[in-house]
């Protein structure tokens, strides 16, 4: 598109929307960084973020947009969110706190992992059970 139809108003910050393409299902906006151009699907992304279909919207059950049921966690993420407050209270930097809920897995007993592994199974059943629901 040519740069006359970009327009200024639609910018929030470096990024502008081309005004005659709003509607299309992604826009092609260039912003500046560096050397780099880059490409955004800015309207396929806002209607992600909306939920909804031109049919109605997902709270009234008009044709909107049925949503998955939220995969299950395997025993590690049960295990990684239990531990990961605890370790950002004792100070450990951001970068480092995955690096040590890692080790700290790989080195457990099969006996201290058992919580985890039980509370994984639970989130599989319920994820079974909301599939079978979504199904319906």
């Amino acid at each position: 598109l040519p740069k006359s139809v970009f327009s200024p108003a639609a910018s929030r910050s470096h990024l502008s929307i081309p005004a005659t393409c709003r509607r299309a299902s992604s826009v092609r906006t260039d912003c500046r960084v560096g050397s780099c151009w880059v490409v955004l699907n800015r309207v396929v992304t806002m209607v992600k973020k909306a939920g909804t279909s031109a049919g109605g919207s997902k709270s009234n059950g008009g044709g909107g947009v049925k949503k998955d049921p939220k995969n299950p966690k395997n025993a590690y993420f049960h295990y990684a969110a239990s531990r990961r407050e605890e370790l950002k209270e004792m100070g450990i930097k951001a970068s480092l706190i995955n690096k040590k809920m890692g080790k700290e897995w790989r080195e457990m007993e099969d006996e201290d992992k058992k919580p985890y592994i039980d509370m994984a199974k639970e989130d599989q059943q319920r994820y079974e059970r909301e599939v079978e629901a979504s199904d319906d």
